[in-house]
């Protein structure tokens, strides 16, 4: 695999197991609590991803298609995000950048129990990797989709798998301080 999607995959895995270890060490009604009212708890965090990633398979797997007709790249190919994909991805960075809002479509209502979530979570997280190794030599960096959150925004199929990664290490970089938050609190 190209090194820079097995290092989208490495960020993927890396927030499922990140996740997995705040439920670890969080037990299962401290997992779901709140620091403040203004911030989310653990769980949502992991809701809200499980609620993102849902609506961006089917556009994915439309963004592979194209990408397929369009034809296989060299083996020296450099995947780049363009310029719309690059800002959102910096904007992103865990622990960089204002907190924004997000859509009503994307905020948790509910959590369910603590195994079934991240269950779910798991299971987004292995469809987004996969998407991204069947991406191997395909030209998805020329190829653009809508976001999922705002389809006045596009941006290439390469930069949406970083943007995806990077958000899930977003989340988990803001439950990790709500994890230091509640341990404060005991």
């Amino acid at each position: 695999m190209h090194a820079q999607l097995a290092a989208l995959v490495a960020e993927l895995d890396r927030a499922t197991e990140g996740f997995h270890r705040l439920l670890a060490e969080l037990p299962g009604d401290r997992f779901a609590t709140r620091p403040s009212p203004e911030r989310w708890s653990v769980a949502e965090n992991v809701a809200h991803l499980n609620l993102t990633a849902g609506p961006y398979l089917p556009a994915i797997d439309d963004m592979l298609a194209e990408a397929r007709r369009r034809g296989r790249v060299g083996a020296g190919h450099r995947y780049r995000k363009d310029v719309v994909g690059w800002l959102l991805h910096r904007a992103l960075a865990p622990g960089q950048g204002p907190r924004a809002k997000t859509s009503a479509a994307f905020i948790p209502e509910s959590v369910g129990s603590p195994a079934s979530l991240m269950a779910e979570f798991e299971r987004l997280q292995g469809e987004l990797a996969s998407r991204v190794r069947a991406s191997d030599g395909l030209a998805v960096d020329r190829v653009k989709m809508c976001s999922s959150f705002n389809a006045r925004i596009r941006y290439n199929g390469y930069a949406c798998f970083a943007i995806l990664a990077q958000h899930a290490l977003r989340h988990l970089h803001q439950a990790d301080g709500v994890r230091r938050d509640l341990a404060g609190r005991a």
